[in-house]
């Protein structure tokens, strides 16, 4: 696994998808000027091969759902054990 681009934020990460060719998107729910969950549904709407993985603090139904609706392929708190992690990512793809 390599990390080949960051964003801080949901606009930024819809930028570097429109330049790079990423396997697995991660994105946090809430961020600055776009949250994850409307990246979400505009990645998995233009680029529908590319899984998103939500990564959050926020351990809840609603945002979790929402999130599937929006194309995420996974939903995982940012308390989980980095194995956790890499099986999330791996399941995802």
């Amino acid at each position: 696994m390599k990390v080949t681009g960051e964003a801080s934020n949901g606009k930024e990460a819809i930028e570097l998808c429109e330049k790079q060719l990423f396997h697995i998107v991660i994105l946090d729910i809430r961020m600055p000027i776009m949250d994850g969950l409307q990246a979400a549904r505009i990645i998995h709407s233009r680029w529908p091969d590319r899984k998103v993985l939500m990564l959050t603090t926020f351990n809840d139904d609603e945002y979790a759902l929402e999130a599937l609706k929006n194309g995420a392929s996974g939903y995982m708190l940012k308390d989980a054990e980095p194995q956790e992690l890499i099986k999330a990512i791996r399941s995802c793809l």
